[in-house]
């Protein structure tokens, strides 16, 4: 009688137990001697416990990324790595362990380091738990296109101290690899004397110590009366001292232009200065479209580059321009000096003059070309001095 009273005692104890759910349970079984059908018991219990809830986090590992929150967050977040105070993310997606924005379109701060900028088609590596816990490595980041407007200067020295913030800022939580764009256009300058841009290029960003390295393949380069130079090389470091151009080899047709050594530095007022080598330049890249039908051919030369990217003189160059291999000057005689000795001069023809030797000083800044020096010798038939 006493056996079956411990029994039924031990059922109803073991019922009541169950009742009180898993954690009690543990406790339980963990504060008395159990038996091997109790552990057997509380094992699966266990088991079954753990499965739950890891499918639970897996489930919202998977499904966190697809809801409205999640893209809010992330767009707010890369607002502010770069100092945007407006833009918005378009079409974001997690498949397959890739994160996938079809655009991404922000309007540059007060001391952003640009004023407008898009980009489309963007993609990288994303784990499940990649911006929730852990440090987040990216790879290798693509870009199917990318237009930036960079802002060429800053009102105030805290403007200034927020633009170096903005370009050069890094999080520990965040690893880039690189950056690459199939197809870039970059643009600066306010006005026409200082705007310049850079349009389909392929562009690759890598991060360097306390700063960039940007590696611009294919596409043209303009500034100012330089127009559609197709780019050769053009390798540009950034950091908090400034723009340095490491490699800048521009190229029209057979003739060359060399920017290596160029340095943009200053925020408030940007200082540019550099050299610049001209080889078998050819005058349609130079010459403003009005003038293209007086004069043609190519030219050689040294050049002292310098002048800012946000002042009214825009940039300048400076230096000796000579005649050499096959470099010439063709005037035609929509030039009314060369129509007048047309009419006078009935021995000789001056509806084309080339010009094959010589040289002569050009300085351009502010709007204005000025040539001194000139000495020009078109064979026996025309010389200038």
């Amino acid at each position: 009688m006493e056996s079956e009273r411990t029994q039924n005692f031990n059922e109803r104890l073991n019922q009541w137990v169950a009742s009180q759910g898993f954690w009690f349970q543990l406790r339980h079984s963990l504060g008395r001697k159990a038996n091997s059908v109790g552990i057997l018991t509380l094992g699966m219990r266990v088991i079954l416990f753990i499965l739950v809830v890891g499918f639970g986090g897996f489930i919202y590992l998977v499904k966190r990324t697809d809801s409205e929150g999640f893209t809010k967050r992330l767009q707010t977040s890369l607002l502010a790595d770069i100092g945007a105070k407006d833009g918005t993310v378009h079409g974001f997606q997690r498949t397959q362990g890739k994160m996938v924005i079809s655009r991404f379109e922000a309007v540059g701060g007060k001391g952003s380091f640009f004023t407008e900028l898009e980009a489309r088609n963007i993609g990288c590596r994303m784990n499940l738990v990649d911006g929730l816990i852990g440090r987040w490595d990216t790879g290798t980041v693509t870009i199917g296109q990318l237009d930036i407007d960079l802002r060429a200067g800053v009102q105030d020295a805290e403007s200034a101290s927020q633009l170096g913030t903005s370009l050069l800022k890094s999080r520990p939580d965040l690893n880039i690899t690189a950056i690459q764009v199939e197809n870039a256009t970059v643009s600066w300058g306010y006005t026409g004397l200082t705007k310049g841009i850079i349009r389909g290029s392929h562009l690759q960003i890598r991060p360097i110590e306390s700063g960039w390295r940007l590696q611009f393949t294919n596409g043209t380069f303009s500034q100012n009366w330089l127009r559609d130079l197709q780019i050769e090389q053009l390798v540009v470091t950034c950091n908090s001292k400034g723009v340095f151009f490491e490699k800048a080899l521009l190229k029209k047709g057979e003739g060359t232009l060399s920017l290596g050594g160029l340095t943009v530095k200053g925020a408030e007022t940007t200082a540019v200065e550099g050299n610049a080598v001209m080889r078998n330049m050819p005058l349609s890249a130079l010459l403003p479209e009005a003038l293209e039908s007086f004069a043609e051919g190519a030219i050689s030369g040294n050049f002292k580059i310098s002048g800012s990217t946000n002042s009214s003189g825009g940039i300048g160059f400076e230096g000796k321009v000579e005649l050499r291999d096959k470099d010439e000057i063709v005037l035609r005689d929509r030039i009314h000096l060369l129509r007048a000795l047309t009419v006078v001069d009935v021995f000789n023809n001056y509806r084309r003059v080339n010009f094959r030797s010589g040289s002569f000083g050009l300085k351009s800044g502010g709007g204005t070309v000025a040539f001194s020096d000139i000495h020009l010798q078109a064979d026996s038939l025309m010389a200038l001095a």
